[in-house]
């Protein structure tokens, strides 16, 4: 969230499957681009724990940094997959038990978990694709593993409590996909959001 706020250009892919109800990511690739730096991570999934992962250039050591157990990797998803709450076979899609869950999410260096809870339903309307009602989940951030203890960003972050995901259903699936999160900055407030949202099951 914050490379987003930080402003660099990102490119990110994810692959995996769906099966009985679940999301099991297998392979995530993401580039970070900014004027002085390109970070590049590559990660592979398998039966929900993180097998192999690399990230260009290497974090350095730092006394610091609090390092990534094995532990910590199992049952970790990936940023995008974070993105994506699968809902029981029946029942209403956008209901409050959406928001009721901690993603575990690991992003090839750094492990956190974002404990969500419901606020409340709101309208969404894409430019182009999805209007209708949409659910709306308060996060607080809460750091795992692979962080520096001092770094300005986890310290504020660990703070904050008005982040929202809002998330909307995905056509003909029993799917929701995040739509637009928002959180306060020392700016105000910065969202991030989807201006097209469409889809097709095939």
């Amino acid at each position: 969230m914050w490379r987003v706020l930080l402003g660099p250009d990102i490119s990110a892919m994810t692959h995996g499957a769906f099966s009985q109800g679940r999301l099991a990511p297998s392979s995530y690739v993401a580039n970070f681009s900014s004027d002085d730096t390109t970070e590049d991570v590559r990660m592979m999934l398998r039966d929900g724990v993180v097998s192999e992962v690399e990230a260009k250039p290497p974090i350095s050591a730092s006394p610091d940094r609090i390092p990534i157990a094995a532990a910590d990797l199992r049952g970790a998803i990936d940023p995008l997959t974070a993105g994506l709450i699968t809902m029981p076979v029946s029942g209403d899609m956008l209901a409050p038990a959406a928001c009721q869950r901690t993603l575990p999410i690991f992003d090839g260096t750094h492990r956190f978990d974002m404990a969500m809870s419901f606020k409340r339903m709101d309208k969404i309307k894409a430019e182009t694709g999805y209007q209708g009602l949409g659910i709306v989940c308060g996060m607080i951030y809460r750091p795992v593993a692979g962080y520096n203890t001092g770094a300005f960003r986890i310290n504020y972050l660990k703070k904050v409590r008005d982040m929202e995901m809002w998330l909307a259903p995905i056509a003909g699936t029993r799917v929701l996909a995040m739509f637009r999160i928002s959180m306060p900055t020392m700016l105000g407030i910065a969202v991030l959001g989807a201006t097209r949202f469409e889809s097709a099951v095939r």
